[in-house]
């Protein structure tokens, strides 16, 4: 693995990454911070040029209250799963950027989170 760039958006030390195993010419990338928010990026994985964007943020995810520390991708639809240790998970829709669902009984900080290979269960 080489590195080639970096994508610009969080304003915290960067937690965990997804993106899908398959890739197109753009891929959906999923950043997460400790700035309280995870950013949706349009990722450009054939950049062949100093001058094209490796990514560019499509939707700024808002809502948690505290630390951002872990990202999961739906591995058939358009949605992602964010853990907090505000004590709960969200469920996000990334073609708006929408929350859909919030998971609330957590006691303690939620550290990571993951769909299960059919996408039924969390």
């Amino acid at each position: 693995m080489n590195y080639e760039g970096h994508l610009k958006g969080h304003r915290g030390w960067v937690t965990s990454l997804a993106c899908p195993q398959q890739a197109g010419s753009y891929i959906k990338v999923v950043s997460t911070s400790r700035d309280g928010t995870a950013i949706s990026w349009k990722a450009n994985p054939d950049r062949h040029s100093v001058d094209s964007d490796y990514g560019l943020p499509s939707h700024r995810l808002e809502g948690h209250t505290g630390f951002v520390s872990c990202v999961s991708l739906a591995h058939a639809t358009d949605y992602a799963l964010t853990a907090s240790w505000d004590r709960s998970i969200r469920m996000w829709d990334l073609r708006n950027g929408q929350c859909q669902r919030k998971f609330l009984k957590h006691t303690k900080d939620v550290l990571a989170v993951a769909f299960s290979p059919d996408d039924r269960l969390i």
